[in-house]
């Protein structure tokens, strides 16, 4: 139960001592080991895990708030989406809160965080396409 535990505090990104964070990636740690499944098997269902949590950390990184300034670098349009994707984050960190401690399996864990998964898979690629496409905007207007 200790490693669903770890998995649980997982979800928001922290490290400990099942999971590493390195160059914006997390990887299961040497030696952390489920009974009854192999390692690959281990790998495998916590793929989603993994993901998910690098998502969570990139996101939550982009919804800091910010100096005053940054509202002149980058603009009103890009504070309103970092403000609604604090808000998703804060509705995210209530549902793994509120999900039940007892009796959860990894599977079970995964099956029920699949919509989850989904949502922050896909808010993380309009993030990613929003930033992509401001910093082009950026270095067009210091090209200038």
């Amino acid at each position: 139960m200790s490693y669903l535990l770890h998995i649980m505090e997982f979800y928001f990104a922290y490290i400990n001592c099942a999971f590493i964070f390195s160059q914006g990636h997390f990887s299961i740690a040497e030696g952390l080991y489920v009974s009854g499944k192999s390692p690959e098997a281990v790998r495998h269902l916590c793929h989603d895990i993994l993901q998910c949590a690098s998502y969570y950390r990139r996101l939550s990184d982009f919804a800091r708030p910010r100096q005053p300034s940054s509202l002149e670098e980058f603009g009103l349009v890009m504070e309103a989406f970092r403000s609604g994707l604090g808000r998703f984050l804060q509705h995210y960190r209530a549902f793994i809160l509120a999900m039940p401690k007892s009796g959860l399996t990894l599977l079970r864990l995964n099956a029920m965080l699949r919509k989850v998964f989904t949502q922050i898979r896909y808010v993380c690629n309009i993030h990613y396409h929003i930033t992509a496409v401001h910093a082009t905007i950026l270095l067009s207007k210091n090209a200038v």
